[in-house]
């Protein structure tokens, strides 16, 4: 007998005295907020007229009016029964709303919560006589969470964690469908595992008969890594096995060709999948053979390993507030009227670091860590041009003694909140803040051990909670997966080389080896507050649920549920000295997350908790954060109480007809409430903020942002579609979204790239633009053309988009003379791309250079220095995230973002690399966003608005990629009964806007273009003849500004927004500013500056230019530290290497 569907559920739940459709989270979840059948026509559901709602009325009561589950079922169907126009106008708006509403991905992330998803019972189990776990078995496990989930409190008695008897069997028509459907899809992907394994087979017995072509190799790289995927979502041991098999004949291949492999797998030599002989490797053509198949190799199996279970696609939240309903610094108090040469001494800075620093940093990224000898320099030598002095700038120094100034306290108090919120903007260097307070800790413990004199900060407040001795602990850093390559440079960067021990602990890490007697944290030589952990997300939520049973109901949000088993051998029976929670708005939520974080935080003597977004979030989630910081309040049932009415009020707010006015005077009312429990531990500067001298803090000229919306020919977008599909085909039966989350990743945004039309294929080479243009990359040939634009001249006008493609304007020659020192930097995120992105930059006359992590230090120092020589013909650079950290490429003032990163601090971070001291030029920023793509949801998603976009793109193919993106499962699509029957006209999203427009729109005071401005023959392929441009429109608008279009208030956003980050409208031409002389520059270096004088180890300088004297002369002075004393490198004598660093105090 066939199962019920969906829309019959449905119906019977809304025999349930209409429920869910009058319950709050049901009506946030669907959009439908006045229930099916209201009497007012304007509240009926979207799409619906009165003539359907009482058709489909009509057949919810004939439904109902059956008999038997059968007869119900039949009903339901058609077959026999008297035409109701309402059965097929109901089951299609089902259908049609199903996806959209995300039940089914509801369903399935319950179902891996309470670890019941059949496919990890099949893995768990192991057992080849179980063929699909029975549904009756399981599926009540999750009757009451699911039910509050996507029903709310209303659907349980009062007091009551058991759901509703009459809504527990609707509710299981519902999972039962979602199980049906993962069966389905588990099926094929087991068919495709099949197909996969044959194919990566086959690669490897064609490697092994014939030579060694770079074109074979490439195709078996992708093989085993798609047979990978499957095997790890089949996940049985025999799976296991044959995908550990596979990889370790790749990992032995690419050692051959050169490649450092990590986390090598290793088999027995009797189960060697392929052995290909060195000698065959050696014919590949060249060096740049090798290195294109390097990077291939990294993208498909190291990159992405720590791709998070979560990545940061997520749901904008609607109901945002201000944490802070003020202007303004916060937690500045005492700091922000004294210079940074008083703090030096109340810190007990020397040089204005602290003694673990090094003294300088490398302009290529290069640490001391990794090559020592690129940082010797001898007494009074001048400063060779690669090198910078290393500073903090003084919003960091501030902030540092800030935040000690906080957790320390002058009193013996227990109960003392010994955590901060650091919520400084994105740009101003969170990072080397926290690394700078975890280095101030170590100090003082070395001055107590020692009976040394304690600088003031301390001196005034020596209790850390109820003691006044600091523990030798380890630190614990938390972080995105994507950043702990960023954090580890960081490390490197500012201490000395082995003064610290930099542990990884990832999800390629063994829990019990690691955290074991005889692991790395426990076997290391150095003392404990020397050793630093850094852990990502992804393995410290993993972790939290393996060791753990699901929350119950009536759990509070701090209330930790019953442990599975022991935690010992685990990250969280660990002590620590701090524990620094960085992009922690990721653990807001109550859940998991947030518990496993808040237990981690509950271990640590210090906690720093690191968000860029803490002025802009739900009032419930100030609630989450300040419990992350320790904050009391947070964890009693006042606030509970609190919380609980404040999300009633503004519910019930939200009803009235009176444009959120009502809404937001309730939010400022709690915020405001709450703001004073967390004032006194929170930290937020902006970049707007002043130093004490009344300058900015980061005082560079503007950052532009030029985002251009380009159009892909229909061969990409044919392309795109069938990648989309790929991915969509694997993640249905997924209960590992980070893998899928990966594979979209790369075959789908490779596409966006360059779209091959066989994936397994080599990149190809063009010699003309003529074999190029019929085969183009849109964005690849449009960054290749602006490069060339900008390459004119210096002077040159920047580049427009409108209609989906870009507008170069007339290139005249600049009055005076012509300068053409301009730079340009391209970030893209697959190297692998790289070498035909130059291919398309070499057509258009552009030489160019690229770096990424493959390439030795040696080598990426000589390209950056190529790039930084003033006669170089290479002005263009291209490069990856991987390897580009620490990288000052001020010279260069254009940023060409060839591929969207994943979030705000990502996108800061490379344009960072450009937009930082000692920048005098105003920089550009271009965003290539490709229409109808995941390009334009991530951009979104990193500035945080999730209708930028909508006039330009097809909103239900935007949704469907950030579904794929978050790692949601799809959900099957049921068969209409009679599909050409007449259905509820479901408003579909806007298609792409299809305008014309002659005169382009210009922001206030800009002086209209001359309709010979532009000309046709200088726009890319598109442009109509006359001028007017097809497709969406184009121009100059402020984040905030809007025009009217069609008669519907339409967000303005066109094929070019230029923002400046300061919020001041960018006039072109720009003003010329001035190089600040190095003096006023040296402080405001991020984190170091050019100097061209001789070191000057017994004075400084101040923000004015004058010498000063050492203000704290009895600390060692870094530079007559000799680091090949014995004993400082040493691991075999537990604590010399950081003693050293203090020995002359």
């Amino acid at each position: 007998m066939p199962s019920h569907t969906a829309a019959c559920a449905l119906i019977k739940l809304y025999a349930v005295g209409g429920a869910p459709w009058q319950w709050p989270t049901w009506q946030k979840l669907t959009g439908i907020c006045h229930g099916l059948f209201p009497q007012d026509d304007k509240d009926l559901p979207p799409g619906w007229t009165r003539k359907d709602a009482e058709d489909i009325e009509s057949y919810f009561t004939g439904y109902l009016n059956q008999g038997s589950e059968e007869d119900m079922q039949r009903f339901s169907k058609k077959s026999g029964t008297p035409a109701y126009p309402g059965r097929n106008l109901w089951n299609s708006y089902v259908q049609k709303m199903w996806s959209r509403w995300k039940i089914h991905a509801i369903i399935v992330d319950e179902l891996k919560a309470a670890d019941i998803h059949p496919q990890d019972i099949l893995i768990r189990e192991n057992d080849p006589h179980l063929t699909w776990p029975n549904a009756d078995s399981y599926l009540p496990q999750i009757f009451d969470s699911l039910g509050l989930r996507i029903f709310g409190d209303e659907a349980f008695p009062d007091g009551s964690e058991v759901l509703r008897s009459a809504l527990r069997a609707p509710l299981r028509m519902l999972i039962q469908r979602s199980w049906t459907s993962i069966r389905v899809h588990v099926g094929n992907i087991k068919k495709r595992a099949a197909e996969r394994e044959a194919v990566a087979r086959a690669a490897f017995k064609e490697l092994e008969d014939g030579p060694a072509m770079k074109a074979q190799i490439n195709r078996t790289l992708r093989a085993v890594a798609k047979w990978k995927e499957c095997a790890l979502l089949l996940y049985t041991p025999e799976n296991v096995r044959k995908a550990d098999e596979m990889l370790a004949a790749v990992q032995e291949m690419m050692e051959k060709l050169g490649a450092k492999v990590t986390k090598k797998k290793t088999v027995s030599s009797s189960r060697r999948i392929c052995k290909v002989p060195e000698k065959a490797l050696k014919i590949l053509a060249s060096e740049e053979d090798v290195s294109d198949l390097l990077n291939i190799y990294h993208e498909y199996f190291e990159a992405y390993k720590e791709d998070e279970a979560d990545h940061p696609i997520a749901e904008l939240d609607p109901d945002k507030a201000t944490l802070l309903d003020e202007d303004g610094d916060f937690g500045m108090e005492m700091e922000a009227k004294v210079p940074t040469i008083e703090f030096w001494p109340r810190l007990g800075f020397k040089d204005g670091l602290p003694v673990s620093f090094n003294s300088h940093r490398h302009r290529a990224g290069i640490t001391p860590w990794q090559d020592l000898s690129a940082f010797q320099l001898e007494p009074y030598e001048v400063m060779p041009e690669p090198l910078m002095r290393l500073r903090l700038h003084w919003h960091q120094v501030a902030g540092v003694h800030s935040i000690i100034r906080k957790v320390f306290a002058k009193a013996k108090d227990p109960a003392h909140t010994t955590g901060v919120l650091v919520g400084d903007e994105v740009g101003l260097g969170k990072t080397a803040q926290c690394i700078t307070v975890i280095a101030f800790l170590n100090q003082m413990i070395f001055l107590q051990k020692y009976n040394k004199k304690l600088p003031a900060v301390v001196a005034e407040r020596p209790f850390l909670g109820d003691s006044e001795k600091i523990p030798s602990l380890p630190h614990l850093i938390i972080c995105p997966g994507t950043l702990i390559e960023q954090w580890k440079t960081e490390l490197m960067t500012l201490f000395l080389p082995r003064s610290v021990d930099i542990l990884t602990y990832d999800s390629q890490t063994d829990p019990k080896v690691f955290w074991g007697l005889a692991g790395p944290l426990h076997s290391s030589k150095h003392e404990f507050h020397h050793r630093v952990i850094i852990a990502s997300h992804s393995v410290v939520f993993n972790d939290f649920k393996k060791a753990h049973y699901p929350s119950s109901k009536k759990a509070r949000p701090w209330d930790f549920p019953k442990e599975r088993h022991s935690l010992a051998s685990t990250i969280f029976r660990q002590q620590y000295l701090t524990v620094s929670i960085d992009e922690a708005h990721h653990m807001r939520n109550p859940g998991n997350k947030h518990l496993a974080a808040l237990r981690l935080a509950r271990q640590a003597k210090i906690k720093l908790i690191m968000t860029a977004t803490p002025l802009h979030t739900a009032p419930k989630d100030i609630a989450a954060l300040a419990r992350l910081v320790g904050v009391p309040y947070f964890f009693t049932e006042d606030s509970h109480t609190e919380e609980k009415a404040d999300i009633a009020s503004l519910r019930r707010l939200k009803k009235l007809d009176d444009d959120g006015a009502a809404v937001r005077a309730e939010k400022v009312v709690i915020v405001r409430r709450l703001q004073k429990h967390i004032i006194h531990n929170f930290l937020h500067r902006t970049s707007k903020s002043v130093n004490y001298l009344g300058d900015n803090l980061l005082p560079l000229p503007p950052c532009m942002d030029i985002i251009g919306l380009l159009t892909l020919t229909e061969r990409e977008m044919e392309i795109m579609k069938d990648r989309a599909e790929s991915a969509k085909a694997d993640i249905m039966s997924s209960s590992n979204a980070r893998i899928v989350t990966k594979q979209f990743y790369m075959e789908y945004r490779l596409a966006v790239s360059y779209a091959k039309e066989d994936p397994a294929s080599l990149l190809p080479t063009f010699e003309t633009l003529d074999e190029w243009l019929p085969k183009k990359s849109t964005k690849m040939d449009v960054c290749a053309r602006i490069c060339a634009h900008y390459l004119e001249h210096d002077d040159i006008d920047d580049v427009s988009f409108e209609g989906g493609v870009a507008i170069f304007p007339l290139t005249t020659p600049p009055k005076g003379k012509i300068t053409r020192e301009r730079r340009i930097i391209i970030y893209a995120e697959f190297p692998s791309m790289a070498p035909l992105l130059q291919n398309v930059l070499r057509l258009y006359s552009v030489e160019s250079l690229a770096i990424n992590g493959k390439i030795s230090f040696d080598q990426r120092d000589k390209r950056v220095k190529q790039f930084h020589k003033e006669d170089s013909k290479a002005r263009v650079l291209v490069f990856s995230s991987i390897g580009s950290a620490g990288l000052n490429l001020s010279i260069a003032d254009i940023v060409i973002f060839f591929d969207q990163p994943w979030s705000a601090q990502d996108e800061a971070q490379i344009k960072g690399r450009a937009h930082w001291q000692p920048q005098y030029k105003h920089v550009k920023a271009i965003h290539l966003l490709a229409i109808d793509t995941a390009d334009t949801v991530m951009y979104e998603v990193a500035q945080e608005k999730q209708d930028m976009f909508d006039a330009f793109v097809n909103k239900e193919l935007k949704e469907d990629l950030r579904g794929l993106l978050k790692g949601e499962a799809p959900d099957i699509e049921e068969e209409l009964d009679d599909p050409d029957l007449e259905s509820v006209s479901v408003p579909k999203p806007k298609p792409k806007l299809k305008r014309r427009y002659k005169k382009r729109i210009i922001v206030e005071d800009d002086p209209p273009l001359a309709a010979e401005t532009v000309s046709p023959l200088q726009t890319d392929a598109g442009a109509t003849s006359d001028g007017g441009l097809s497709g969406t429109s184009g121009s100059m608008l402020d984040h905030d500004s809007e025009y009217e279009a069609g008669g519907e208030r339409q967000r303005s956003f066109d094929e070019t927004l230029e923002v400046n980050r300061n919020e001041d409208i960018e006039m072109r031409p720009p003003p010329q500013v001035e190089p600040r002389p190095p003096a006023l520059l040296a402080e405001h270096a991020q984190s170091a500056s050019f100097e061209d004088e001789p070191d000057q180890p017994a004075s400084f300088t101040d923000e004015r230019g004058q010498l000063v004297p050492d203000p704290y002369p009895e600390l060692p002075n870094l530079g007559d530290m000799n680091l090949d004393e014995p004993g400082y490198y040493s691991t075999d004598e537990a604590n010399a290497s950081y003693d050293t660093s203090y020995k002359s105090m």
